[in-house]
């Protein structure tokens, strides 16, 4: 069987800790059957020979969002700032998956952790061109039904072409500033809901088709676990988004994240980090 391979990218040195810590976690997880595939930019030249040095088997494609004329928004301060950081991932990751051969490919953030194997949720198993995750009541911000951070898909043409629609859709939340980033939450999840127009957990649960592919979700909880828990016995991947930012790495616990409700998240991550730098 062939390494099952995991697409995600990095911008900015400022994610290399959390990049490490996924890759690390790949690595645990799956040995030498995973092949993880990372696009970057605005990268130093110590974080990429680092990667190349510790993890040669993972494939790294440099790619200019100037160069390629993506559309890169003026910097700006506060959330919007962010949220445009946020969306020029989604360069990457179309190109990752236009780039990529036909078969199962894990498209997630760098910001996450596999604890253990996917196999249940491949394509195989899961019947579906792309699955994704959606909140339960157990979530927060349930106003917002979906997280973009992780998609499992069968890559395809038509998987292909709905990765292109995303990026079109994308680029018009972003100039547009709609009304979907209040309904949706987050500019990639804005572009994903006006594509999928769907909200209820029923919805998710069958699965529908949008632009030739049939979907399907699965709770945050068991794919993309982004609340701060003690016990994540249930998830294969944690989601270390948002607020975690003021914590890791190496920082001081907050009001948000402290020890008693995420001390175990907390450590399994720089447990991770330390295993990797002293690789």
């Amino acid at each position: 069987m062939k390494p099952l391979r995991f697409l995600t990218c990095c911008y900015g040195d400022n994610f290399a800790p959390y990049l490490f810590v996924l890759l690390n976690s790949i690595d645990e997880v799956y040995g030498s059957d995973a092949t993880p595939i990372v696009y970057y930019d605005n990268i130093s030249v110590d974080v990429v020979k680092e990667i190349k040095r510790k993890a040669p088997h993972a494939k790294l494609y440099y790619y200019n969002l100037k160069a390629h004329g993506c559309y890169i928004p003026e910097p700006c301060g506060g959330v919007q700032g962010k949220q445009e950081n946020i969306a020029m991932e989604r360069y990457f990751l179309t190109t990752g998956v236009d780039d990529a051969l036909d078969g199962p490919l894990v498209i997630l953030d760098c910001d996450m952790l596999v604890t253990k194997r996917l196999d249940k949720y491949l394509p195989d198993v899961s019947n579906c061109d792309i699955l994704f995750t959606y909140k339960t009541e157990l979530d927060e911000q349930l106003q917002w039904p979906i997280n973009a951070g992780i998609q499992i898909v069968n890559n395809s043409e038509k998987v292909r072409g709905f990765y292109n629609l995303w990026q079109r859709e994308t680029d018009w939340v972003i100039k547009n500033n709609g009304d979907e980033f209040n309904i949706w939450g987050g500019i990639q999840q804005a572009a994903f809901g006006r594509i999928i127009q769907a909200r209820k957990q029923k919805n998710y649960r069958i699965g529908f088709t949008r632009n030739d592919c049939f979907m399907r979700g699965v709770p945050c909880k068991y794919l993309n676990e982004t609340r701060r828990v003690q016990d994540f016995n249930s998830a294969s991947v944690l989601h270390y988004k948002g607020k975690w930012r003021y914590v890791l790495p190496d920082k001081e616990f907050t009001v948000y994240v402290n020890r008693d409700n995420a001390g175990k998240m907390y450590d399994l991550w720089q447990g991770h980090l330390e295993r990797w730098n002293a690789r």
